[in-house]
């Protein structure tokens, strides 16, 4: 078996890793210290995948000094209590050791803070079957755009978008693929819905699990 694509970029948040029960006790926590009112479950939902400060200023409309002080409350709740309540789906290492043995080059595209985005891989795994790990400073995470790190994949191994698919499960990794001119496949697993994603990139396809997945990534 052969990659269909030389680079393969991955989410990390609800594509890789069921991280949704930590995010959202997280979240909820957050809210009650600050006195804010907690947004309904549908609303909750769209926290896991775009940068912490975006939701809590554009979808839960708090101000920027706010928001701020929500993200920075955040990061040590999940630091002692949210990293730890996050588990792999299944199939997750056995397909990245399949595409690797195959010759694919595995990068993860996140918006999670590096030093916590390198944690996560680490207690899981997923550091040895990595070979680039993009995601924005922890001083700042509007610093860098989904696109913006798939980009900077990309030029890690002097590639271009046509040799690359971005795997992800929500509308932002659906937007940074086509901004960034990569093919994209959503994962159904996660927390975004299909119209969502196919709404930010017409020609999406989709899997239900890895094992699908695997269909999609690899050819005779």
């Amino acid at each position: 078996m052969k990659p269909v694509y030389p680079i393969v970029l991955f989410d990390l948040d609800g594509t890789l890793t069921e991280s949704g029960p930590g995010i959202l006790s997280c979240v909820k926590e957050t809210m009650r210290r600050l006195g804010v009112p907690e947004p309904p479950p549908e609303i909750l939902r769209t926290f896991i995948g775009p940068p912490l400060f975006q939701s809590f200023s554009q979808t839960c409309g708090l101000p920027d000094d706010v928001s701020d002080r929500a993200v920075n409350l955040y990061r040590d709740l999940y630091e002692t209590e949210g990293l730890y309540k996050n588990s792999l789906y299944p199939h997750t290492l056995e397909l990245l050791s399949t595409l690797r043995k195959a010759g694919a080059k595995l990068c993860i595209a996140t918006s999670k803070p590096l030093p916590q985005a390198n944690r996560v891989t680490a207690i899981f795994g997923l550091t040895p079957l990595v070979d680039f790990l993009a995601g924005p400073p922890d001083s700042d995470e509007r610093a860098s755009s989904k696109a913006e790190l798939i980009t900077s994949c990309l030029k890690r191994f002097s590639a271009g978008p046509q040799d690359a698919v971005m795997i992800g499960d929500t509308r932002f990794d659906a937007e940074g693929a086509r901004l960034a001119g990569t093919d994209f496949i959503g994962m159904l697993h996660g927390y975004g819905t299909r119209e969502e994603m196919r709404e930010q990139f017409p020609g999406a396809r989709f899997a239900v699990d890895f094992t699908a997945l695997e269909h999609l990534l690899l050819t005779n």
